[in-house]
């Protein structure tokens, strides 16, 4: 028998594993791009971790949109594999999704592969009861040496050997060590909320975070900061990491998006801004260029062109924004 749940494979957040699993699922519900819209709007840098990120109210997994449950994996039901592919197969059947880590050590597919211990997570979907095979997505390392974010199967004993060895050191700063099983809570109904995104797009040029203050982390620098931060990272750094300027690519989109958004239900009215702000997309786009143009060549000049594009960029950003803060915050 197979089970299968849906999933939008090519969600507007890709760069970060657990932001394109989760959305895969959240975007299923015709109401939800009402919440993106709101949201995703301020980064951070985070200096233990060398990252980039959107700032988010909660982890997914603990927010009310979902129905969820989770098992930790020294639960002795894990270790008897054939009531955990039971338990499995009883959840998928009621509509749920599995995410957890794994240790990607025992994962076909990924850089890690027999090679050394990588804590990573994963999203299943479906599930073949008979070959006992899951559909799971993720990035997986391909004969080029890249990465996609694709759909693959999964065999259950790679899974299970996985999470036994994926050791308690190992937390991400994510996710612990936990399965998760989730689905979208029915008729739940998502609303756009221009006052919260005012305070967000105000964090972001101020460089703080006062709306998600739960997320404060003395480690961590937030909004228009966050370049410097990056910068400083590329430049210690013999490889440039296309994660991070995928991210930033995937802000102005998203940030694109949120202006268009808000011009169409008249909240503000310019329409030069969509133009404006198309340029800033149109820069960033490049950035990742010059990002896979350095990695291939280490060529300094292309690097340099890089930070300049950056800095040139967010200097236009910070006007564009500017002027739309200023119109939301007429907004009664």
């Amino acid at each position: 028998m197979k089970i299968t749940q849906s999933l939008i494979l090519d969600p507007p957040i890709k760069s970060l594993n657990h932001h394109a699993m989760f959305l895969g699922v959240l975007f299923l519900n015709p109401t939800y791009k009402n919440h993106f819209l709101t949201h995703y709007a301020n980064l951070y840098y985070d200096f233990n971790f060398k990252l980039v990120n959107f700032i988010s109210p909660k982890f997914y997994t603990e927010e009310s949109f979902f129905v969820s449950t989770e098992i930790g994996y020294d639960n002795p039901d894990i270790v008897s594999e054939k009531y955990f592919f039971e338990l499995i197969q009883h959840m998928m059947n009621e509509g749920y999704y599995i995410y957890g880590n794994v240790n990607e050590k025992y994962i076909p597919n990924r850089d890690a592969y027999q090679k050394h211990d990588l804590t990573h997570n994963i999203l299943f979907y479906g599930l073949d009861t008979v070959d006992k095979k899951f559909d799971s997505i993720a990035y997986i390392h391909e004969m080029d040496s890249s990465f996609q974010y694709k759909p693959e199967k999964l065999d259950y004993y790679n899974f299970i050997n996985s999470i036994k060895n994926t050791h308690e050191e190992s937390y991400t700063h994510f996710s612990k060590n936990y399965i998760h099983f989730f689905k979208n809570k029915p008729s739940y109904s998502f609303s756009f909320d221009a006052r919260l995104l005012l305070t967000q797009l105000d964090d972001y040029l101020s460089s703080k975070n006062t709306t998600f203050s739960t997320q404060c982390n003395p480690n961590r620098v937030y909004g228009i900061c966050v370049y410097d931060a990056i910068i400083a990272m590329f430049k210690a750094s013999e490889e440039i990491n296309l994660r991070t300027t995928k991210l930033l690519l995937e802000h102005k989109q998203c940030m694109l998006q949120k202006i268009e958004y808000i011009i169409l239900k008249n909240i503000i009215h310019p329409q030069s801004y969509t133009s404006e702000y198309k340029k800033i997309v149109r820069a960033f786009d490049k950035v990742h260029l010059l990002a896979i143009k350095y990695n291939l060549t280490k060529s300094k000049s292309i690097k340099e062109a890089l930070y300049a594009e950056i800095k040139h960029s967010i200097e236009k950003e910070e006007k564009i924004l500017g002027k739309v803060l200023i119109d939301l915050s007429s907004v009664k």
